[in-house]
């Protein structure tokens, strides 16, 4: 109900944002208003989709993380006093999205692919832009083809997961103009300047998640696959930097890795648990990327190949599984991977020592009774 009804509102928007002779950008908080009946209601109903949103649960829990991003879109846009509201959405694909009043999400599965505070601010500064040129009024989407889209998510089902995936879709797929596209690029690029960050960083993040896309063949739209398309915005950012002969910027790695590292083990555990190894895989199998996680996150690479489960597989996950033992040797899981491993392939001795230690770590785990009986069976085996 809350679905059909989040669309209908959306629906309504999309004649708003029908073709408009355009409107002049913000200057700061003290204008940053709607001053056109038809933007007013389009504001107004994304007031009503970011509440909705919000009361859906679906905001990441933990404020200092939230308070962080919002700390980097305030040094960007330091003019709106926090105006332009962002907020990390408990979703592990790679999407952001803004709406049309200045409410600005970003997925935990964008988040734990980036590298440093430099490219957080890129993909910030760029939606902030968006906002700023009130581009979301602007935009040249159509009600036919939001209506279609709509009967789609109709037919796919609801709940708050559709709710969810409505708005990332709508947004994404709705995309802007090429020369909007490029207003945002330039005016973001200008403000990661601006804020002081390394602008060189701004590029690897468009390469990083074009990547991604080859790895993985994703195909359905999301965060800049509509037009103009990733490889623009590489395009669009190395035509920017190469005029740029100013000093290198932030970075700000370590500050980063200190407000994400528990999203990125909480991100690792949803792909794992809602069966998508692929992604997992591809981010771990990268030494440069595994760094950036907790020492043991080798046990959730082991766990992505054994969901995968093709050919050579099964060896690669319990080596996956040891490397994380050893990395961490008080981390249980390793061993309880590693134990019923042994098992399958009857190496009683292994899996006697493997889930012994196991125990040892972890006496109240939840799988601790099924172990305790593991053991029992095999204790039987390995009598004389």
């Amino acid at each position: 109900m809350r679905l059909a009804f989040l669309l209908a509102i959306l629906l309504a928007c999309a004649a708003a944002w029908a073709d408009d002779p355009g409107v002049p950008p913000f200057q700061g908080k003290a204008d940053a208003r709607p001053t056109l009946d038809e933007e007013n209601r389009v504001w107004a109903e994304g007031d009503l989709a970011e509440r909705s949103l919000i009361k859906s649960g679906e905001v990441y829990p933990d404020p200092a993380l939230n308070a962080y991003v919002q700390g980097v879109m305030d040094r960007l846009f330091p003019e709106y006093g926090g105006m332009i509201r962002v907020k990390v959405i408990n979703d592990g694909s790679l999407n952001a999205f803004a709406l049309p009043q200045g409410a600005v999400f970003v997925n935990m599965g964008l988040l734990a692919r980036l590298e440093n505070e430099a490219q957080l601010a890129t993909i910030l500064a760029h939606e902030g832009s968006h906002f700023v040129f009130r581009h979301s009024y602007q935009n040249h989407q159509s009600a036919k083809n939001l209506s279609g889209f709509a009967l789609t998510v109709g037919i796919v089902g609801g709940g708050v997961g559709a709710l969810l995936g409505s708005l990332t879709a709508i947004s994404s797929m709705s995309g802007f103009s090429q020369d909007m596209e490029r207003q945002a690029d330039r005016q973001g690029y200008e403000r990661l300047k601006r804020a002081g960050y390394d602008v060189h960083e701004s590029v690897k993040v468009f390469q990083l998640l074009a990547d991604e896309v080859k790895a993985l063949d994703i195909k359905e739209p999301y965060f800049f696959s509509s037009h103009p398309r990733l490889q623009e915005r590489i395009d669009s950012f190395n035509a920017l930097i190469a005029k740029y002969d100013g000093r290198s910027g932030e970075v700000d790695e370590a500050r980063y890795s200190a407000a994400t590292g528990g999203l990125r083990e909480r991100w690792l555990q949803a792909q794992i648990s809602e069966g998508k190894p692929k992604s997992v895989i591809h981010v771990l199998s990268n030494p440069a990327m595994l760094h950036r996680y907790p020492p043991y996150a080798a046990y959730y690479l082991g766990e992505a190949y054994r969901l995968r489960g093709e050919e050579g597989d099964a060896d690669k996950a319990e080596a996956a599984w040891r490397q994380a033992a050893a990395a961490d040797p008080a981390f249980a899981p390793s061993y309880y991977a590693l134990g019923v491993a042994a098992m399958k392939k009857h190496d009683w001795v292994k899996a006697h020592d493997y889930l012994t230690r196991y125990l040892t770590l972890a006496p109240n785990a939840q799988e601790a009774g099924y172990v305790r009986d593991y053991l029992e069976t095999i204790g039987e085996k390995l009598k004389p």
